[in-house]
């Protein structure tokens, strides 16, 4: 009679706990190739630099919007306005552009998205008596000082500082950062805002009133200056994250 072996045990199947990890090291191990690559992409290969410098006559207003780029404003000692800008980028190159519409002095930076240091800048100009200004940067702060045309500053990314102005009228504001208005000469209007920072008026020492309104979200409100709600002088401060201040110079 025959017999019938029994069946042999398959034998164990290996698991699979292990195949996730492995998985995961190698996706990570993967990614930090492709970063280091790109790092070294943009700090070898793809870095770059350009330098620029102008002066124009005839200008009697200045335009500037640029995307990563500190701007700074002093006064000229005459009727010339001189530029000098200064980029730095990685991976690929802002485009940068100057010129004149007319007697207005328009500047523009664009910059596209890198990884890397990105971009970074600095625009510098001299600014005749009796210019008006208009000034935004996406990424950098903005200083103006001795200017007496009339200015409206403002970044998304930074902080405003305008000191020694006799400017007329003055719009200073920041997205993130403070904002300080210093004026040498009484002004007609001042609006001043951050949507987080402090933000402070300071008005050169003198009998003339102000039609005040300082208001903040969060922070203290100070005013130390003559007031008058009848006042044709306005000064407009306002903060959704920060101390606000009007006062005078000392």
């Amino acid at each position: 009679m025959a017999t019938t072996a029994p069946p042999q045990a398959s034998p164990p199947r290996r698991g699979s706990g292990l195949t996730a990890p492995i998985v995961a090291a190698v996706v990570i191990v993967g990614l930090i190739v492709v970063v280091a690559g790109l790092f070294v992409a943009s700090t070898v290969g793809g870095r770059g630099s350009q330098h620029v410098s102008h002066t124009y006559t005839g200008v009697r207003s200045i335009d500037v919007q640029v995307s990563a780029e500190a701007v700074e404003l002093t006064a000229s000692a005459d009727d010339t306005t001189r530029l000098d800008r200064t980029a730095t980028w990685s991976m690929r190159a802002p485009q940068l552009t100057q010129r004149l519409d007319g007697d207005r002095l328009v500047v523009r930076s664009s910059c596209p998205f890198g990884f890397g240091l990105g971009c970074s800048g600095r625009v510098r100009l001299e600014v005749p008596s009796g210019v008006d200004v208009r000034v935004h940067s996406s990424a950098g702060a903005v200083r103006a000082d001795g200017l007496s045309g009339a200015l409206d500053l403002s970044t998304s990314a930074g902080s405003v500082r305008a000191t020694n102005l006799s400017s007329s009228e003055v719009r200073a504001s920041s997205s993130a950062g403070s904002v300080t208005v210093e004026l040498a000469s009484e002004p007609t209007r001042v609006t001043a805002s951050s949507s987080a920072g402090s933000v402070t008026v300071l008005l050169p020492q003198g009998s003339a009133t102000y039609r005040v309104s300082a208001k903040t979200s969060a922070g203290s409100e100070n005013v130390d200056v003559r007031t008058d709600p009848a006042s044709d002088r306005v000064i407009d401060v306002h903060s959704s994250a920060g101390s606000v201040r009007v006062g005078y110079l000392p």
